[in-house]
């Protein structure tokens, strides 16, 4: 008897611990394809809305809460893109030649194929979980209406893949001077952060609606890379030397140091590449100002790290060239956020921080 009870206690407890590995399983399972869904972005939260701006720059403070993306978009997010809208042919230049001849960031191959008269993009290997280069910032504002459409194909018409880069978020148009305008929509899904939902994500301690912000975007106040041991405040930036980059490649891949997070779990947010976004100082979603965060590799002090730097403003000709220092994160609304603040659309509320330029 006492035999019979043992093996049914040890079926049941086996069964039990079956079933917690399938929902665990499962659970990892709809990550991932939650995952795909969103196109390979990794999202996180930034909760803690309407928190207080840090004092010196005045930014970070953030009516709702928003999603950004965990890493910087990869070099394997950027091929699915160009093998989708770049297909057939490419007038935007998402497709930059420097993306193979750069050797200190070279990532993609791009194939040509004169029969069928289209191009394919291929990743090298060692670089497809590095962050894209050589974008622009108009292109990133393309990748995100890519994202706003639903990630079209090449196997849909070109008149459709043409649309979806020029619509969604952004309108790409041409104003009365004919020269390139962009209107943001105020109820998009995907776009580009602002100022201050960037330095949020990277500097914000969280944790509450009044508290502090940190010097760096480590969760630290200390420079990064000081003490070799301590895992969570570690950056790619080759200061003092640029010296130390090895094997003649600058960057490092999105998740190289991991452990080094904001206080939402962003990571990379200081080196390896600075960071397009959106200027607060814009007078309506109808006047978009680029500007970068974030340092580089290229870095020549880890001040350029600080929240107190000034972000750089690029002109509109400066900003439509991409360089090798330089990419970009995704950031996206809460659904139910939408739901809750109808008929204020929730972008409307992510931007309700933006400060009127002075006349």
């Amino acid at each position: 008897m006492k035999i019979i009870l043992l093996i049914l206690i040890f079926t049941l407890t086996s069964l039990a611990t079956y079933a917690e590995v399938i929902s665990t399983k499962n659970s990892k399972n709809q990550e991932a394809l939650l995952a795909r869904s969103e196109g390979e972005i990794e999202f996180v939260t930034v909760g803690d809305p309407n928190n207080v701006p840090e004092q010196q720059t005045q930014l970070g403070s953030v009516m709702i809460p928003y999603r950004i993306g965990k890493y910087e978009v990869t070099v394997e997010q950027w091929c699915d893109f160009l093998n989708a809208v770049a297909s057939y042919e490419d007038p935007h230049g998402l497709y930059d030649i420097r993306m193979n001849t750069d050797v200190l960031v070279s990532s993609i191959y791009r194939i040509s194929d004169e029969h069928t008269k289209t191009y394919s993009y291929l990743s090298f290997e060692e670089s497809a979980l590095f962050p894209i280069t050589y974008v622009s910032y108009d292109n990133a504002l393309r990748f995100c209406n890519w994202h706003e459409n639903g990630r079209p194909t090449c196997f849909l018409k070109n008149e459709i893949l043409k649309a979806c880069t020029e619509h969604g978020a952004y309108d790409f148009g041409l104003s009365a001077s004919e020269r390139e305008m962009i209107v943001s929509a105020p109820n998009a899904h995907y776009f580009l952060p602002t100022e201050s939902q960037w330095v949020k994500a990277a500097y914000y301690a969280g944790s509450g609606t009044n508290a502090p912000y940190w010097l760096y975007p480590t969760q630290h106040n200390t420079p990064p890379n000081t003490d070799e041991e301590d895992l969570t405040n570690k950056v790619n930036i080759e200061y003092p030397s640029n010296s130390l980059i090895s094997n003649n490649r600058a960057l490092k891949p999105v998740d190289y140091y991991r452990n080094t997070q904001g206080a939402y779990g962003t990571c990379d947010m200081g080196g390896n590449v600075a960071e397009w976004m959106t200027s607060d100082h814009v007078s309506s979603l109808s006047t978009l100002i680029p500007v970068i965060r974030g340092a580089s590799w290229a870095s020549n002090s880890f001040d350029d790290l600080l929240i107190s730097t000034p972000a750089q403003y690029y002109d509109s000709t400066e900003s439509a060239l991409g360089n090798n220092k330089t990419g970009f994160r995704v950031a996206a609304v809460i659904l139910d956020t939408i739901e809750t603040l109808s008929p204020l659309s929730a972008r409307e509320a992510l931007s309700s921080s933006m400060k009127a330029t002075p006349s």
